[in-house]
């Protein structure tokens, strides 16, 4: 596990109770979970994260998302195929 504190975006892809999914460059996934979204905003009947202070703050499919990057890890997969003849 890395510890980093950075910004990126994200377009978001799930939204849920518990957590806000986004894919980053188009290719990785980060998540936030409800306990380090800002108190203020809610899930609604749509599935979006809207601000209980100012409604035009949502969070929804499809849009993008400046957030802090906290830590990550890297895994690496590898398959392959010995061959011989």
């Amino acid at each position: 596990m890395y510890y980093i504190y950075l910004y990126t975006a994200g377009v978001v892809n799930r939204v849920t109770v518990d957590h806000l999914g986004m894919l980053v460059f188009g290719t990785f996934n980060a998540s936030i979970s409800a306990k380090l979204i800002r108190n203020r905003f809610r899930v609604d009947e749509n599935s979006e994260w809207i601000d209980t202070k100012n409604s035009q703050h949502v969070f929804g499919i499809g849009q993008t998302v400046l957030f802090e990057v906290m830590r990550y890890s890297i895994v690496f997969y590898l398959d392959f195929v010995l061959n011989s003849m």
